[in-house]
């Protein structure tokens, strides 16, 4: 049997998702060796209670001591009646963080109950192999010409000519044809790609998402247009010493900058249209309304009126930095960011009570590893496949 302190590593990389094939392998052997082992592992990633003396629990399973075993069961159900009187509320916000590193960090103190069966290994896996998005698009050029980008690069740029970030061509074509040409780069589900343009403006583009600009801009205004989610850091120009203006255009409004940054959230199956500056100045146009933003405000375009608000930046921006930022998020949206960033289809049932999500979590983690940190807010997921395509199903 492994020791005390393999095991907790083992499953500490299980939960945080850095467990390596030969990890897992281990984690499985342990977990074979008693049925106990399978029950504690179970309820370790299943349930809300805590039970102080798990750490106890592992050291003491190397020796066969029946007595000690039934008074730390008999604790360990005492403590679950007391729990169990929580009220609602207390159990939806029972983690008002919920990170994979606090989950397991706090002391490894976690609540078992025996004699359970385990999840099966094929749903674990089932969940598992649902893996992150990743560096995915597509070009497609004025000309008809169409490009699958690569995925080991993380972007494109236009330079001496289009390349990559590395340098590569992505096609051969001299730059004075392609100063006549626009550009459409589309992002799938499941993927993401970083540009920058003619004029050094960077844009980091979201999963279910598609820009639209020319490779060569107008000397007096720069326009794109924007379908889904983006991160701009727009760079400063001048003409005859005027600031030359960025437009952003979707189907809802137009934001006018000249060098800035800020994130646009403009999917078609969202009913908000959402603005986040953070550092410069935007101008918001729709039309029949106008506003200013300053960093830390957002917009909130809903059928066509728009409202203002300050706000924590990094919630709407974490995407970029490769991270799912909860904070009081609704759990039909989170839903919304799982199924575009892992290529599923939601079903979000009726009769769930209103949740809100909170916690940090890399986006680099496959679908099962992030499903059971969200799970400690109460609810359970379920993963099924229709003709197809993988639907996530949330359940009270």
């Amino acid at each position: 049997m492994k020791s005390t302190t393999e095991v907790a590593e083992l499953i500490k990389a299980y939960i945080e998702g850095k467990l390596n094939p030969d990890q897992r392998i281990q984690l499985y052997s342990w977990l074979d060796e008693h049925p106990d082992n399978q029950s504690f592992f179970k309820n370790l990633i299943e349930k809300d209670q805590v039970f102080e003396d798990a750490w106890q629990w592992l050291e003491q399973k190397r020796y066969t001591n029946e007595a000690w075993q039934n008074e730390l069961e008999s604790k360990t159900i005492q403590k679950l009646k007391l729990q169990q009187k929580q009220s609602l509320f207390k159990k939806l916000y029972r983690w008002p963080y919920i990170s994979a590193a606090c989950i397991l960090l706090t002391g490894l103190t976690y609540f078992f109950l025996l004699k359970q069966p385990l999840v099966s290994q094929d749903e674990a896996i089932q969940l598992s192999s649902i893996r992150p998005g990743s560096n995915k698009a597509h070009l497609k050029l004025s000309n008809g010409k169409t490009i699958q980008l690569r995925t080991d690069q993380d972007g494109i740029a236009l330079e001496d000519g289009l390349a990559y970030a590395d340098g590569s061509p992505v096609l051969d074509m001299d730059i004075q044809e392609l100063k006549n040409l626009t550009a459409s780069i589309v992002v799938p589900k499941g993927g993401k790609y970083h540009i920058v343009l003619a004029d050094g403006s960077q844009i980091w583009l979201n999963s279910a998402s598609k820009l639209d600009y020319p490779l060569q801009f107008n000397a007096e205004k720069r326009e794109v247009t924007l379908e889904g989610e983006a991160y701009f850091e727009v760079a400063k120009r001048t003409l005859k010493n005027k600031k030359v203006p960025f437009i952003v255009h979707n189907k809802f409004q137009d934001i006018e900058v000249t060098g800035t940054a800020f994130n646009v959230s403009a999917y078609q199956d969202d009913s908000k249209t959402i603005t986040t500056l953070v550092e410069g100045s935007v101008n918001i146009h729709t039309a029949g309304q106008s506003i200013s933003l300053k960093p830390n405000q957002q917009s909130i375009n809903e059928d066509g009126k728009i409202t203002q608000e300050s706000v924590d930046v990094s919630q709407y921006t974490a995407w970029k930095d490769n991270k799912f930022l909860f904070f009081e998020t609704p759990l039909n949206d989170a839903m919304k960011s799982l199924a575009r960033w892992y290529n599923l289809e939601i079903d979000r049932q009726q009769h769930i009570p209103k949740t809100y999500l909170y916690g940090e979590i890399d986006r680099d983690k496959n679908l099962g590893e992030v499903l059971r940190i969200l799970e400690k807010s109460g609810i359970k997921f379920k993963l099924q496949n229709i003709k197809g395509t993988n639907q996530l199903i949330a359940i009270p």
